[in-house]
């Protein structure tokens, strides 16, 4: 074979001819540029839903009464059915989550029949509970992060947190938006003892009497040097004031004795809290 003659073909035509080639790559290039705009970015290539969800609502006012009274309950009627490779759950003053993950290839249709069958046969959930939602878990993609740190108070960064959800709400690309560190809400009542024995009265009565002033569920902690007793206060007594103001008793001479004459009440949060750099922080992330 002669190594001299030219090649045939397309090759050979670009490789004799450099203009022709040069603008094809020019061409590549600038119409790549123009189109990098509307290239799909992702962090992570989407993967198949495989899991199915059963959500509770309850105000039970503490996180370890939910957990108890709904999300062990689910997972206990969960034990046995076919397909699950994984239960995981999630509880807090408010609601439980419990997370059903099947097995590769099992058909989930067909268990979240098994689950929502299991699920509505159980017959001991809290009266107040709402009744359950059982659906397949939504896949969302991450879109971003946002930290909200700083020499600031918790009340302070929460706010700014809730804000940053309601501008996030607000884009049209954003369909959910989760918080994670941010704090319950508390209530601290410290009784003062000997005030407490002075006017006749026991901790389990004060309890009796906020709990008889607000009907919807607060986490609170009713605290002396001796026990702690949880209450659940809410609708009229919102605020630290409204508490003080809570009627306990009538003396003998028509004065009225109230919950802040016997105690210190503050407003305070659970420990529960994210930290970032040694520093309380809340984080706000949006999904697509």
């Amino acid at each position: 074979m002669n190594s001299n003659q030219p090649a045939s073909g397309i090759i050979g035509w670009f490789a004799s001819n450099s203009v022709a080639s040069n603008l094809l790559m020019l061409s590549v290039i600038v119409l790549g540029l123009l189109s990098i705009d509307g290239l799909r970015k992702e962090a992570f290539p989407p993967w198949p839903v495989d899991s199915v969800t059963v959500s509770v609502s309850y105000d039970s006012g503490d996180a370890r009464l939910t957990e108890e009274g709904i999300a062990v309950k689910v997972e206990e009627a969960l034990a046995n059915v076919t397909g699950i490779k994984r239960i995981t759950s999630v509880s807090d003053a408010g609601n439980a989550r419990v997370t059903v993950e099947a097995h590769s290839g099992y058909d989930l249709d067909l268990l979240l029949r098994d689950v929502k069958s299991k699920v509505d046969a159980i017959y001991n959930l809290p009266a107040d509970a709402e009744n359950p939602v059982i659906e397949k878990a939504q896949l969302n993609e991450h879109a971003y992060s946002v930290k909200i740190f700083g020499e600031a108070d918790r009340a302070t960064l929460q706010t700014l947190a809730e804000q940053v959800r309601a501008d996030l709400l607000a884009q049209a690309s954003i369909s959910n938006v989760t918080l994670r560190g941010k704090a319950e809400s508390l209530l601290s009542i410290e009784i003062d003892e000997a005030k407490l024995e002075a006017y006749g009265l026991t901790l389990a009565q004060v309890a009796a009497v906020v709990n008889a002033e607000s009907s919807v569920a607060l986490s609170s902690s009713l605290r002396s040097n001796r026990q702690i007793i949880r209450l659940k206060a809410s609708e009229q007594a919102y605020f630290r004031q409204q508490f003080a103001q809570i009627p306990l008793i009538t003396t003998a001479s028509g004065a009225i004795v109230r919950l802040g004459d016997v105690s210190r009440i503050e407003d305070t949060f659970s420990d529960r809290t994210f930290v970032l750099a040694a520093t309380k922080a809340v984080m706000v992330s949006g999904w697509r």
